[in-house]
């Protein structure tokens, strides 16, 4: 009985402790609402964990500028990515063309981005 009640206490407390490991900064949506209505996109595949931090940093609205660049994902556009000379996930295409590699806070983009956050 005492085995059965820890393990349950353990299981709730991961549980609880899982769905608080991660905050989404205030101000991610206001950034993706800037990169979207300013055209920059995010190319990922959907097996790229490094896609997926940068998705959590960036909240659920970063579905309005993702691009799937692996072919067997969902709405995939691997010809654009292909077009676009995407070699690295994750990649944004800035409003001038040029592209930036990796995984970047919400400062960071905005400040790429020309957008102030104070």
């Amino acid at each position: 009985m005492k085995n059965t009640l820890f393990l349950a206490f353990i299981f709730v407390s991961f549980l609880f402790l899982a769905g608080c490991s991660y905050a989404v900064d205030p101000n991610a949506e206001k950034l993706v609402t800037h990169m979207e209505q300013t055209g920059v996109k995010m190319y990922g595949a959907f097996w790229c964990g490094h896609c997926e931090d940068q998705k959590k940093i960036l909240g659920e609205t970063v579905r309005n500028i993702y691009v799937e660049c692996d072919a067997r994902g969902k709405k995939e556009q691997a010809e654009l990515c292909i077009e676009k000379g995407i070699e690295g996930y994750p990649s944004f295409e800035l409003v001038n063309g040029s592209l930036i590699s990796g995984v970047h806070s919400v400062r960071e983009l905005a400040e790429i981005t020309g957008l102030s956050l104070d």
